[in-house]
């Protein structure tokens, strides 16, 4: 029995498009995500301990992944100015509500997963990563690439 394929812009939609970004592009979307966060804390009062090379490391070491989904995350425009996908756009959450802006408490994440993540029970957001990830397992035959490894410095979130 042959599987059934996907349209493209679904297994884009669901995997991402392959898309690498110029240093140039990374740094002016990762510093305005920065400047954002920043402004938020200090209005805020929250606790702000990180530079923009933290978040260049972290956006590295997950590969450009979401944390909680391990999709490809998209910034609000390409290299040529086009609109990407909406539900794949990149946030930095903080994991840990209470805790503030630091290097063991933040992670790159997809507009999908920081919306769900801050709507939801941890047990209802637990269930919405287990069935992307059992939907991806079972699209088209194709295994999902893995998710990122957690950074070091991230400790387990608590159900």
């Amino acid at each position: 029995m042959s599987r059934k394929r996907f349209p493209r812009a679904v297994t884009q939609i669901l995997f991402g498009r392959k898309r690498k970004y110029s240093e140039e592009t990374l740094a002016k979307e990762l510093g305005s995500r920065f400047e954002r966060a920043r402004k938020h804390a200090l209005s805020q009062g929250i606790p702000f301990d990180l530079t923009q090379d933290d978040l260049l490391h972290l956006w590295q070491y997950q590969r450009g992944r979401c944390f909680f989904l391990g999709f490809r995350l998209n910034f609000s425009s390409d290299d040529q100015g086009h609109d990407t996908h909406g539900l794949f756009l990149t946030h930095f959450v903080r994991l840990h509500s209470e805790r503030g802006y630091t290097r063991d408490n933040i992670a790159f994440v997809s507009r999908l997963a920081a919306f769900s993540k801050r709507n939801m029970t941890t047990r209802a957001f637990a269930g919405l990563i287990e069935a992307l990830h059992e939907i991806t397992r079972r699209m088209d035959g194709r295994k999902p690439k893995k998710a990122p490894r957690p950074h070091p410095a991230h400790r387990q979130i608590e159900p």
